[in-house]
């Protein structure tokens, strides 16, 4: 089953409203947010991806955008998950944390 490019983009953006909303509401229920920036930067990290991979077919080399791209949508959750740790306060060793966890593999892989 294949999806086509307006389908995909009107998800995209109903899934961004829904992000939206609910940073709206965890902003407008507590004025001290500790994760508010996690959250908004996993937003625009999905939109950003979700556009680079709908939308850069042009862009040559084509490996560029989709990697790149799903890069960024990999991110998200991420970053949510960053997000609600800080808001909710929870400790964790560092390296215990998937963002954390991920930066380093990524570096460790970098130096090979």
């Amino acid at each position: 089953m294949q999806v086509d490019t307006p389908t995909l983009v009107v998800i995209s953006v109903l899934v961004d409203a829904a992000l939206a909303l609910a940073l709206l509401h965890a902003w407008r229920t507590r004025t001290t947010y500790p994760g508010f920036g996690q959250w908004f930067a996993g937003t625009i990290c999905w939109s950003v991806g979700s556009a680079l991979v709908l939308l850069g077919h042009n862009i040559t080399p084509l490996f560029i955008p989709k990697i790149l791209g799903n890069t960024l949508i990999f991110l998200n959750p991420l970053l949510l998950y960053e997000g609600f740790n800080r808001f909710y306060g929870i400790q964790r060793r560092w390296w215990r944390g998937p963002l954390n966890l991920s930066l380093l593999l990524v570096s460790v892989s970098l130096l090979f």
